[in-house]
């Protein structure tokens, strides 16, 4: 087998940004719960926009879609050597699903959360202010229900690839290998649970996405200590 072409140093960057990633998500979830719409209407999901700790949320989210880029750069790089063009393809299958989360999370705080308080001052009534922000809102959601579905297929897929490339591979890589599985496994289930309803997405955002993305950064984030320990165990050797 031949050597990787991840060094220690990129291994210990993994590991900082999955922490990142790991502390947004945790922040997201404290947030959510703390703050938590009144009740399932759209009002009360938009009113949660005027709360800065929900915008701070999303810009983690943003900021996370971003950097995470890298450490999914490292996995790649470390099974290059057992399937190139897998390992291509699972990269830009990854790529593109977080340059969309990141466009769609964009949208969503700058459209949507940052712009409410500008939009309660200039409009002149109560129903004013709520078909702007309604039509807004729908937007937003026809836009999320259009990419929601391929980009999930593209997710699975690349996850798939990944897991393919590890048969090969070392023993520490089995912490990878399960957080890559069980997000295929939750997708999967996203997947079909969103097909006939658009309102299975925001649920789901709030129920299940987040306590299993923490799981699997969690895994992700031991794999890339790991993985660092042994790289210096190799170059002290």
């Amino acid at each position: 087998m031949k050597n990787s072409p991840v060094s220690y140093a990129a291994c210990l960057s993994g590991a900082a940004i999955m922490l990142f990633c790991l502390l947004a998500l945790a922040f997201r979830e404290y947030v959510y719960w703390q703050y938590p719409p009144q009740d399932t209407t759209i009002d009360a999901v938009l009113f949660l926009g005027d709360i800065p700790w929900h915008r701070l949320s999303t810009a983690l989210t943003i900021i996370g879609s971003l950097l995470i880029l890298y450490p999914f750069l490292i996995i790649c790089m470390d099974h290059y050597a057992v399937a190139p063009t897998i390992a291509i393809m699972a990269f830009l299958g990854l790529f593109l699903s977080c340059v969309a989360e990141m466009c769609l999370q964009s949208y969503y705080l700058f459209n949507i959360q940052m712009s409410m308080p500008g939009m309660i001052m200039t409009m002149n009534s109560v129903h004013d202010i709520s078909a702007g922000l309604h039509r807004e809102f729908y937007q937003f959601s026809q836009l999320h229900r259009s990419l929601d579905i391929p980009l999930t297929v593209v997710k699975i897929v690349s996850s798939i690839l990944l897991v393919f490339t590890m048969r090969q591979k070392s023993n520490i890589n089995w912490l990878l290998k399960v957080a890559l599985e069980i997000n295929v496994l939750y997708l999967m289930w996203h997947l079909v649970s969103v097909a006939g309803d658009y309102s299975a997405i925001i649920d789901d955002s709030r129920t299940v996405s987040r306590p299993v993305e923490i799981l699997v950064s969690g895994l992700m984030l031991v794999w890339f200590v790991l993985l660092g320990v042994r790289k210096k165990q190799v170059a002290v050797c």
